[in-house]
């Protein structure tokens, strides 16, 4: 259905990321609709940095420089 009508598929998990984009799927992930959140105006980075902390404290899987960037991106983007 995403492929034929377009669509990005929402997808964290890294072996399936790789399956859909085989397919031609766009895909993004849980911390890229949090930093569009960010950049939108729809998240202040005080609550982006709590909604990671706590997704890393519920088990979400992260590298650590990837998690630094991220946060370091929240904390320097301005509107």
């Amino acid at each position: 259905l995403a492929l034929a009508k377009g669509l990005t598929v929402l997808m964290d998990e890294s072996s399936g990321r790789t399956v859909a984009e085989a397919l031609g799927l766009k895909t993004r992930g849980t911390l890229y609709v949090v930093l569009a959140g960010v950049h939108r105006g729809l998240l202040s980075a005080d609550e982006a940095r709590d909604t990671i902390a706590s997704m890393v404290s519920s088990g979400f899987r992260i590298e650590p420089h990837l998690l630094e960037r991220v946060l370091r991106e929240v904390t320097l983007f301005k509107h």
